[in-house]
C-alpha cells in the first residue's frame, strides 16, 4: 500500500479523528456512569464519603446524617435540601447551590464553599472550623451559634446574615460585604474585617478584642457593650456609630472617623499633618522648628538670624561719613619699631 497516497493519508486522518472522538465519548460515559452509580448510592445507602458527585441534581432531598465526608459535589445542585446534623468534612462544594438548604448541626471542618450560594441557609449550630467560603454568596444565611473559628469569608456577599452567638475567633472578614448583619454577641477575638462593609451592622456586646478594622466602614453600626479591647481601628468609619458602654482600652483609632465625624489623630508616618485645634492632635506644630543647616553656595548670604533683620529694627543707623577717604592702610611697622611721627600725606600726583 502507498503509504505517500494522499487518498490513504486522507482515510487514516479521518479514522484516527473517529478513534479519539470514541476514547472521548467512552470516557465520558464512564464518568457519567460512575457519577450516577455514585448518586444511586447517596440515595440507597444516605452515605457516599470521598465519592465523584459534582454536578449532582438533588434538589429538595433528604439527606440527613448523610456521609459525605471527602465528597467532591463541584457545580451541585443541592436547592432547599435539608442536611441537617450531617457529616460533610472536608467536602468541596465549590460552586455548589446550597440556596434555601438546611444545614444545622452538620460538621462541615475544613469543607471548601468557595463561589457557592448558600442564600437564606440555615446553618445553625454548625462545625465549619477552617471552612472555605471564599467569595461565596450567603445573603440572609443563619449561622446562628455555629463554630466557625478561622473560617476564610474574604470577599463574601454576607448582607444581612445571622451570626448571633457564633464562634468566630480569628475569622478571616477581608473585603467582605457584612452590611446589615448581626453579629451580636458573637466571639470574635483575633478576627480580621479589614476593608469590610460593615453599614448598619449589629455587633452589641460582641467580643472583639485584638480584632483588626483597618479602613472598615462601621458607619451607623451598634457596637455598644462590645469588648474592643486592643482593637485596631485605623481609618476606620466609625461615624454615627454607638459605642456607649463598649471597652476601648487600648484601642488604636488613629487616622479614624469618630462617631461624632471628627477625625481622630494622625497616626505615626502619616505624610499629611492633622489640622490643629482637635483634641487629640499630636501634630509637630508646636514643636520648636529645626533650623536648616543646608551649606550655601560659594558666596551667598544667607537669611539674617531670628530678631537681627535690619528692614524690621527700630533703630535708625547713622549715614556714612562722605568725608573719610578709602585709602589703603601703611605698611605695617617691623617688629619692634614703634614711631610717634605722623603718616606723610598722600602723594596727590599719582
Amino acid at each position: 500500500m502507498d503509504h505517500a497516497n494522499p487518498k490513504y493519508r486522507k482515510t487514516l486522518g479521518a479514522g484516527l479523528a473517529l478513534s479519539a472522538a470514541a476514547l472521548v465519548l467512552n470516557f465520558s460515559l464512564g464518568v457519567r456512569s460512575a457519577e450516577n452509580e455514585n448518586a444511586q448510592r447517596l440515595r440507597d445507602d444516605n452515605s457516599c464519603p470521598t465519592c465523584d458527585l459534582r454536578y449532582l441534581r438533588m434538589e429538595k432531598s433528604n439527606l440527613d446524617k448523610a456521609n459525605l465526608n471527602g465528597a467532591y459535589l463541584f457545580s451541585a445542585n443541592l436547592r432547599e435540601s435539608t442536611l441537617i446534623d450531617a457529616h460533610l468534612q472536608s467536602a468541596n462544594f465549590m460552586l455548589a447551590d446550597l440556596r434555601f438548604s438546611k444545614l444545622d448541626g452538620a460538621d462541615m471542618q475544613n469543607a471548601n464553599f468557595e463561589k457557592a450560594d448558600l442564600s437564606s441557609a440555615s446553618i445553625q449550630g454548625a462545625k465549619l472550623t477552617l471552612a472555605d467560603f471564599r467569595q461565596a454568596k450567603m445573603l440572609s444565611a443563619n449561622f446562628t451559634n455555629s463554630d466557625m473559628r478561622a473560617t476564610v469569608f474574604t470577599g463574601a456577599n454576607l448582607l444581612h446574615a445571622n451570626f448571633t452567638g457564633a464562634y468566630l475567633r480569628g475569622a478571616d472578614f477581608q473585603g467582605a460585604n457584612l452590611r446589615g448583619v448581626n453579629l451580636a454577641k458573637a466571639s470574635m477575638e483575633a478576627a480580621n474585617l479589614s476593608r469590610a462593609m460593615l453599614r448598619r451592622a449589629n455587633l452589641q456586646s460582641a467580643r472583639l478584642a485584638g480584632a483588626s478594622f483597618i479602613r472598615a466602614d462601621l458607619g451607623g453600626a451598634n457596637m455598644s457593650g462590645a469588648d474592643l479591647r486592643y482593637a485596631n481601628l485605623r481609618y476606620a468609619n466609625l461615624s454615627d456609630v454607638d459605642l456607649s458602654g463598649a471597652d476601648l482600652r487600648d484601642t488604636e483609632l488613629c487616622g479614624a472617623i469618630l462617631p461624632t465625624g471628627q477625625k481622630a489623630h494622625a497616626c505615626p508616618g502619616d505624610k499629611i499633618p492633622q489640622p490643629t485645634g482637635s483634641a487629640n492632635d499630636n501634630s509637630a506644630s508646636s514643636a520648636t522648628p529645626v533650623p536648616d543647616m543646608t551649606p550655601l553656595p560659594p558666596g551667598e548670604a544667607g537669611p539674617p538670624p531670628p530678631g537681627d533683620d535690619p528692614l524690621n529694627s527700630d533703630d535708625v543707623l547713622p549715614p556714612p561719613d562722605e568725608n573719610v577717604d578709602q585709602m589703603p592702610p601703611p605698611d605695617p611697622l617691623p617688629p619692634g619699631e614703634v614711631t610717634d611721627q605722623p603718616l606723610p600725606p598722600p602723594d596727590e600726583s599719582t
